[in-house]
């Protein structure tokens, strides 16, 4: 075997080892990162990166699906009305798709600057929120997103639960006492929990 081969078995292993740290500390930004790295369609010496993909499509099927996701919320009275932000919303398809089956209506803003924008002009019953954003935006916006909601005329931010949906929890509550779940089912249960809290119904 040749030093150019031995380089690229190197390198491969390498890539590996980054992927296995990467899954498993930072799962939703691996996951977006894969794809975008399989789309360039790597290869050498013969050797394919697609089998990341299809590591990253395994990663998803042992994601709850829409429909059990949905049956979670089974029960909640309706029409609702959530405001979803994350500025990477690709990563929480299979989550929102739920959400609308279940007959709530869900508005996407990718920056707390869209979602203050929405929230003027629209009324929400709760808002889900990623923590750590990419530039432009600080690093950990997502905390102020309560914050900047509430000083919106009109909006009483005491009633409107924030959830924060995370790649990793750290800790289960912010320092201002929102619930924090790195889950799809978490969500969902926290989320109902809330929605259920506001309406009486059990």
């Amino acid at each position: 075997m040749g030093d150019a081969a031995w380089i690229i078995l190197i390198i491969f292993g390498s890539l590996i080892v980054l992927y296995v740290i990467s899954a498993v500390f930072f799962p939703d930004v691996t996951r977006s990162k894969l794809h975008q790295l399989h789309k360039a369609s790597l290869t050498t010496e013969g050797i394919s990166l697609e089998f990341l993909s299809e590591a990253v499509k395994q990663k998803e099927n042992r994601q709850p699906k829409a429909a059990e996701l949905e049956a979670l919320l089974h029960g909640l009275p309706s029409p609702r009305r959530l405001l979803w932000v994350d500025d990477n919303p690709q990563n929480n398809l299979n989550e929102v798709q739920a959400l609308r089956s279940a007959d709530l209506d869900v508005d996407i803003a990718t920056s707390n600057a869209e979602a203050v924008i929405l929230a003027r002009h629209r009324t929400y019953d709760a808002v889900i929120s990623d923590i750590k954003r990419d530039p432009p935006e600080p690093q950990s916006a997502g905390l102020d997103l309560g914050k900047e909601l509430a000083a919106i005329p009109g909006v009483q931010a005491e009633d409107l639960p924030i959830i924060f949906y995370v790649g990793r929890v750290e800790q289960d509550r912010t320092t201002e006492g929102y619930p924090v779940t790195d889950t799809p089912t978490g969500l969902f249960e926290t989320l109902k929990a809330s929605l259920t809290s506001q309406t009486g119904v059990s």
